[in-house]
């Protein structure tokens, strides 16, 4: 399979996209990531699981080293991290400050992105 790259397709940006935005909500196993792929497929929609997001700053708290429990920090690090959603034929893939890390995302702890999803003020996606 060949790997997408942030060159191949267009970002989309949640904030000045023009397109619906649909947000599932409810509890851990209740078929959430289910039944938002196959509204999504059906309406042509682009689908994105918000644990992507958590999973993409957790990766990048990772490969810098911080402490994923220092308040502080973290706020500051998330200020400059940019994360984007790219649409390709095989599917969505995650960029986190332009790099693909789709496929390193699959191997990231759950515990390190309970943390990180824990800090902040700022809306969850």
């Amino acid at each position: 399979m060949k790997r997408s790259s942030a060159d191949d397709c267009e970002p989309v940006d949640a904030m000045t996209a023009r397109e619906l935005i649909v947000a599932i909500d409810g509890p851990s196993a209740a078929g959430k990531s289910s039944a938002g792929t196959l509204v999504a497929r059906r309406l042509g929609y682009l689908y994105v699981e918000s644990g992507a997001f958590y999973r993409a700053l957790a990766w990048k708290v990772r490969e810098r080293g911080l402490d994923p429990t220092d308040d502080a920090a973290l706020r500051a690090f998330c200020e400059t991290t940019v994360i984007e959603v790219m649409r390709t034929p095989a599917g969505v893939r995650i960029l986190v400050d332009r790099r693909d890390v789709t496929d390193e995302l699959l191997v990231i702890k759950a515990l390190l992105a309970s943390i990180c999803a824990g800090h902040g003020d700022e809306p969850r996606p």
